[in-house]
């Protein structure tokens, strides 16, 4: 080996070396990824590609990359690890494949140019992110640049990779459209061309779409119906979506001017990447951008957006030739943004990765309870399903937002007044009711957030027949829906919907820990909402008890309670009021009411009373 080719492989090799530490550094599992674990497990264990058994229901848009698991997981390998570690190898080969496609438009002189590119994207944090994600991100992404170095020497087999590419996201089928307009009228192909590639595109993906079909009696990818949809407020999300990225790494629009500036003196392939870029992003603008945070959407077009950003770092060098101070300053300004690439958004991204492995935890947490106590015989209803469904293996798991439920993105029932959002646009209360089951989980503990959640809110059987009940994990309280019975009265809805927002503003109060102005809130709830609607009671008392006015408090919690005993939180508050006063047995009663209804919550305060009364029992008995 020459040392020139030493030098290459080294930078190459720690360049991917810088990467996969990053990865490691912000290694978690992204909570949607576990929908398709789900899959993956149910489809191993012989029940086919269902997330519930008996319902067949295509609840991903991921179908190559569950296949590809699935390969793996029957061979004995972890299905969290074994995505992590594809998902980074996908990564480190994309970052590969990018330093070749530099050596094309950049001369070997200048070889050590070649490596801006990679390094940019080896810098950016998001890219990492992605790739160890537990997602398909990254082998989307490694597909579809795939799919242009091999359309540079058997150009008809790039069809392969781009139907490859689509099994494995729809927005393949986007890089192939988008391909196919490149074909036409930027190389100036024959319609007849044209057509054999498209032709050859359809032949490729038609079984899938016939297996999906017969198998799921659809023609598109249930999230389709689910997520799907054109509106205003979505524009508006994906232009803020945009301007974000731009924000964090497209140095506010410069980048995207890059190829704009290069296009007249690119070659046709360069032209087509920035077609990929331009087009592309307008389809992120369009769809609203994305739910999940850290730029996922946009990995497919880093490569490229980077590779430009090479190729300009590459002409500015040699327009200056032999004048020393302006190359030096070019690789200067070129450093100086790798920099700022890695830490502009690095504590955003710090800061996400914390939040959805703190969700993932929570859920699993609340999974793994349930199992250990209750069996794994369940229907439960949540509104984020990835992590909670894959640690319940056995339950049957209801997605309150339709992504996996044919009949809630089917046959959505919209009240006026809780109007969809651009990223939760479907919600059934009634059916997921109707469905009876013996937990909902809601993303934020008890809060409603999410559209689907607070439609609950409205109807008399989650009022009167569900429960807040709770698991305790250190200081940490983790809060769901139980089920009491079999609810036998007729499940009407209240007609207005405003006390379900001043309720919803009131708990954010809470969270700001201004008592006294929840409190206020809470009576205008008090004013307008459903009599049954006991939870205010308990919300009032709270507040009541955190700003200092315990008599205020007792009364709204034993209010609470006499409307309903199953009020788990006013019992647990009581208790420990009683026990700050001195009144024990009265402690002890609540804490043993709780314990009827909430296992587990109050066992050690109920041991540490009982021991106490003995002990003064005792004495006094001397």
């Amino acid at each position: 080996m020459s040392q020139h080719n030493m030098k290459v492989n080294l930078i190459l090799l720690a360049l991917l070396a810088i990467f996969v530490v990053n990865a490691i550094l912000l290694d978690f599992t992204q909570d949607d990824a576990f929908i398709s674990f789900r899959y993956v497990k149910n489809f191993v264990n012989g029940e086919g590609l269902v997330f519930n058994p008996g319902e067949r229901v295509e609840g991903y848009t991921n179908f190559l990359w569950i296949l590809l698991l699935s390969i793996f997981v029957r061979l004995g390998f972890d299905v969290i690890v074994i995505s992590k570690f594809l998902g980074v190898i996908c990564g480190a080969s994309i970052i590969v494949l990018l330093y070749l496609f530099s050596c094309r438009y950049i001369d070997e002189k200048y070889w050590y140019l070649r490596f801006i590119a990679p390094a940019f994207l080896v810098s950016n944090s998001a890219f990492a992110y992605w790739s160890v994600s537990g997602l398909e991100t990254s082998f989307f992404a490694l597909m579809v640049l795939l799919s242009f170095w091999v359309y540079l020497y058997k150009k008809r087999l790039a069809i392969v990779f781009l139907v490859l590419s689509s099994l494995i996201r729809p927005e393949g089928i986007l890089i192939f459209l988008i391909f196919l307009i490149y074909k036409l009228f930027v190389e100036k192909d024959s319609l007849k061309e044209c057509g054999i590639y498209l032709a050859g595109f359809v032949l490729l993906l038609l079984p899938h779409f016939v297996f999906r079909y017969f198998y799921y009696q659809d023609l598109l990818p249930n999230p389709f119906y689910a997520k799907v949809g054109l509106s205003g407020e979505s524009l508006k999300n994906g232009i803020g979506y945009f301007w974000l990225f731009l924000k964090h790494y497209g140095f506010w629009g410069v980048l995207y001017l890059v190829p704009v500036y290069l296009y007249k003196r690119s070659d046709n392939q360069l032209r087509l990447f920035a077609l990929i870029i331009f087009v592309y992003t307008f389809y992120i603008i369009g769809v609203g951008g994305d739910v999940l945070k850290v730029h996922r959407f946009f990995i497919p077009v880093l490569p490229f957006i980077y590779l430009f950003a090479g190729k300009m770092v590459f002409d500015f060098f040699t327009e200056f030739r032999n004048r020393i101070a302006p190359r030096v300053v070019v690789i200067v300004v070129t450093f100086i943004a790798l920099g700022l690439t890695f830490y502009l958004p690095r504590n955003r991204v710090l800061e996400i990765r914390s939040l959805e492995q703190g969700l993932v935890d929570n859920m699993k947490f609340i999974a793994e309870n349930l199992q250990a106590h209750f069996g794994a015989d369940l229907t439960l209803a949540a509104s984020t399903i990835g992590s909670i469904s894959y640690y319940s293996p056995g339950s049957r798991v209801i997605d309150m937002l339709g992504l996996t439920d044919k009949e809630i993105s089917h046959n959505p029932a919209y009240i006026p007044g809780i109007p969809p959002s651009w990223k939760e646009r479907k919600y059934n209360a009634p059916y997921v009711l109707s469905r009876d089951p013996d937990f909902i989980i809601f993303s934020t503990g008890y809060k409603p957030s999410a559209p689907a959640e607070r439609a609950l809110l409205l109807y008399s059987k989650f009022r009167q027949n569900y429960y807040t009940f709770f698991w305790r994990k250190g200081g940490t309280s983790y809060a769901l829906f139980r089920k009491k019975s079999t609810y036998t009265g007729e499940n009407q809805i209240f007609p207005e919907t405003e006390f379900v927002d001043k309720y919803n503003e009131a708990l954010n109060l809470f969270s700001e820990k201004q008592w006294l102005m929840s409190v206020r809130k809470l009576k205008e709830v008090l004013e307008i909402c459903p009599q049954d609607f006991v939870w205010v009671y308990e919300e009032m008392g709270k507040a009541y008890y955190l700003s200092g006015n315990y008599s205020e408090a007792k009364k709204y919690l034993n209010q609470a309670i006499e409307k309903d005993p199953y009020c788990v939180s006013a019992h647990h508050l009581l208790a420990a009021m009683y026990a700050q006063e001195g009144r024990y047995h009265k402690a002890l009663e609540e804490y043993q009411a709780v314990e009827l209804i909430n296992p587990g919550l109050a066992e050690g305060q109920i041991s540490s009373l009982k021991k106490m009364l003995t002990e003064e029992s005792t004495k006094e008995s001397e």
